[in-house]
């Protein structure tokens, strides 16, 4: 498991290079499921993303490229907890 800081670094760096078009969505969903595991708050939205984009699709459309982003968002834009 790597740190949760850099899996946020990473994930923000890959939906904006997704979003701008410099990678494209196999490679991106490669990337997704490579990731290791995460406790929460992250690890939920990490399983989600691998399991949405473990889905075949015949096509990817406008709006499954929004949920690509949704998905990614969803990691990048989790509040951290603070545990005292």
């Amino acid at each position: 498991m790597k740190q949760t800081v850099d899996l946020l670094a990473a994930v923000s760096r890959m939906r904006d290079q997704y979003r701008d078009g410099k990678v494209d969505r196999d490679i991106l969903r490669k990337w997704i499921a490579g990731l290791g595991s995460y406790p929460p708050p992250y690890g939920p939205h990490v399983d989600a993303a691998k399991a949405w984009f473990g889905q075949p699709l015949a096509e990817v459309t406008d709006a499954v490229r929004d949920m690509d982003i949704q998905h990614l968002s969803a990691i990048v834009l989790t509040p951290p907890t603070t545990e005292r």
